[in-house]
């Protein structure tokens, strides 16, 4: 089976791919296997934070990057209260 992506598509995911760090053969495979497999991603389905797939999918790339800011910054805050917490002799000598 060959699959053949319009320019606009096709440039679409290349760029999505390079954002994302993934080769963009190896992510529609995946795609591809989770489909067979049942997983199927639908337009309203809960993505995260209580967006749907589809308007996650309708952000700008504006809206994007501050909402994986906001996950990001998030987890830091999580993780950094964790590390602010250790003592400086909490790890045995070596």
């Amino acid at each position: 089976m060959t699959i053949t992506l319009d320019s606009e598509l096709h440039e679409a995911l290349r760029r999505k791919s390079r954002q994302l760090h993934l080769a963009p053969e190896a992510t529609v495979m995946q795609l591809i296997r989770s489909f067979v497999q049942g997983q199927l991603l639908l337009p309203n389905q809960e993505c995260a934070e209580g967006d749907t797939v589809a308007e996650y999918l309708a952000l700008s790339e504006q809206q994007e990057a501050a909402l994986w800011e906001h996950w990001f910054a998030a987890a830091d805050r999580q993780v950094g209260h964790l590390i602010a917490e250790a003592s400086p002799d909490a790890l045995p000598p070596r």
